[in-house]
């Protein structure tokens, strides 16, 4: 038993060279992205013209099967300093194959020559989805101002996107808030009869929050009188 043991530790260990190394290794899925960018004073519309006739020729490549594309980011979502109006993304999606790691050397070094041609393009990096993703793959995005009517069209999409076949843990983001009431003061009106924003702030307060004039004390507790 003890020369077994011994056997087996010294065959692990002349394996560890074999182990791979990274706590997320790259995975290859046949997709990957490309991000561009051009000049930093380009605007959206010139981006979005250039970079329409890298995807057409991109779309062209024998390994590919589609492509979409991102002009742009939202100030909201901007989380890199590279980004803005002067960049884009653009998904590359290839033909399902063996040998997945043969057709994207083909296909990187096909976009590469397409980006080689386009004098505007200052630079562009490749990059594939992680193996850990904590965004949805998928999004579809309603937009609207009536809450009621937002939730049943919400309610709609989510059970259309449920019934398509391959799509799972579909699920809506529309959750119950606090509705809000925006209200901008006429600051000439108010001077007119010299009343102060701060004091429609407070008759405002009172009016949809009460007032607490005194405390009712029950033993060791106070509760407001609202």
């Amino acid at each position: 038993v003890v020369l077994v043991a011994i056997g087996m530790l010294v065959w692990t260990v002349t394996r560890i060279p074999n182990l791979g190394s990274e706590m997320l290794p790259e995975v290859h899925q046949g997709e990957i992205y490309v991000e561009a960018f051009l000049p930093r004073d380009a605007t959206v519309e010139r981006t979005d013209g250039v970079m329409r006739g890298i995807e057409q020729s991109v779309g062209k490549i024998p390994d590919v099967a589609d492509t979409f594309l991102a002009c742009g980011v939202d100030p909201e979502e901007l989380n890199d300093s590279d980004q803005g109006e002067h960049s884009a993304r653009l998904l590359v999606r290839m033909a399902p194959t063996r040998d997945r790691l043969g057709q994207e050397e083909r296909v990187r070094a096909a976009i590469r020559a397409v980006m080689r041609r386009e004098p505007a393009v200052q630079s562009y990096r490749f990059s594939r989805p992680s193996v850990l993703e904590f965004s949805a793959p998928r999004v579809v995005e309603v937009l609207g101002r009536d809450l009621v009517d937002l939730r049943r069209a919400c309610t709609e999409v989510e059970g259309a996107l449920a019934a398509v076949p391959g799509l799972r843990d579909v699920r809506s983001t529309l959750q119950r808030g606090n509705p809000e009431i925006a209200i901008r003061l006429d600051r000439d009106q108010l001077a007119a009869y010299d009343i102060q924003p701060q004091q429609v702030t407070r008759i405002l307060q009172a009016k949809v929050q009460g007032d607490v004039p005194t405390r009712f004390t029950e033993r060791e507790r106070k509760l407001d009188i609202r």
